[in-house]
């Protein structure tokens, strides 16, 4: 069974078909319900919701672009200077080391957040264990699972045949873009329909309410994570596919390099949002 399925599974399991076409008709029902002026106010939240997305993935790569070339230059120039000085060797000495201690503190904190995790899931399972869920599913929504196959980017092939695999559509920070911006416009939709809904209704519509700030982040973290987990493999060890709907045409390695810095943004963003829930927080951008 591949990673894929298993993560099918997962969603499978937690939300049968039946509860789905459930919740599916309870929204309906109250949308049906809602004015149109507070929807129109919504679609309009919606819509900024994507365009800021779109703003922040462009932002974040760019300042990581930048963040390279300065370090790129300054090794440069700091490398003439020790063999201008006969010191290249004390230098990349020095260097090395430096990597290293920098290797050891990354690898600490990694540890760090992790032992964190999982202590605080073993002091309150019932509020930490729905968002790790959420942010687990969220990466399997984004990357198809841990081989890279399946997941919202492959939607193309449901959608246009697998001729049409591999859509800039699907594959690009337009796709994080809108996963992001979906996530967080369900929430918003909830939130706005949330009293005209039946008055026998499923708990979700409660929970999500409720919990609209860690939910609604852990799951939008883990879809970027995953969907640049998805785009680095098509432009690595999965490469060999172009985009097929690029209106100009471009040498293999100019579409890997597209996906790949799209994974890149997905990855940065995925880090903002897991690591700054208040500025990521629903209710803030409403």
């Amino acid at each position: 069974m591949s990673n894929g399925d298993v993560g099918t599974q997962a969603l499978t399991w937690r939300l049968p078909k039946s509860r789905a076409e459930r919740l599916y008709n309870e929204l309906r029902y109250a949308v049906s319900r809602t004015d149109s002026e507070t929807l129109s106010r919504w679609a309009l939240q919606s819509l900024k919701l994507f365009g800021a997305a779109v703003v922040r993935r462009l932002k974040g790569l760019g300042a990581l672009v930048k963040k390279l070339l300065e370090m790129l230059v300054r090794e440069a120039t700091e490398t003439h200077r020790a063999v201008r000085a006969g010191n290249l060797r004390h230098h990349a000495a020095r260097k090395g080391q430096e990597l290293l201690e920098k290797l050891q503190r990354t690898g600490g904190e990694v540890s760090e957040s992790a032992k964190a995790l999982v202590q605080r899931i073993a002091d309150n399972p019932r509020e930490a264990a729905p968002q790790l869920l959420a942010g687990v599913l969220g990466f399997y929504l984004g990357s198809g699972g841990l081989d890279a196959n399946g997941g919202i980017p492959d939607t193309d092939i449901a959608v246009g045949g697998i001729g049409s695999h591999r859509s800039v559509f699907t594959h690009s920070i337009l796709t994080g873009a809108a996963l992001e911006a979906g996530i967080f416009s369900l929430v918003l939709l909830a939130n706005v329909v949330h009293a005209n809904l039946p008055e026998q209704h499923d708990e979700f519509w409660d929970r999500l309410v409720a919990e609209t700030n860690r939910l609604a982040v852990a799951f939008a973290a883990g879809a970027c994570a995953g969907l640049a987990y998805h785009l680095l493999a098509d432009s690595s060890w999965q490469a060999g596919k172009a985009y097929t709907d690029l209106p100009f045409t471009m040498p293999m390695e100019g579409h890997q390099l597209v996906m790949g810095a799209s994974a890149v943004a997905e990855a940065v963003r995925a880090e903002q949002i897991a690591s700054a829930p208040a500025r990521a927080s629903v209710r803030k951008r409403s």
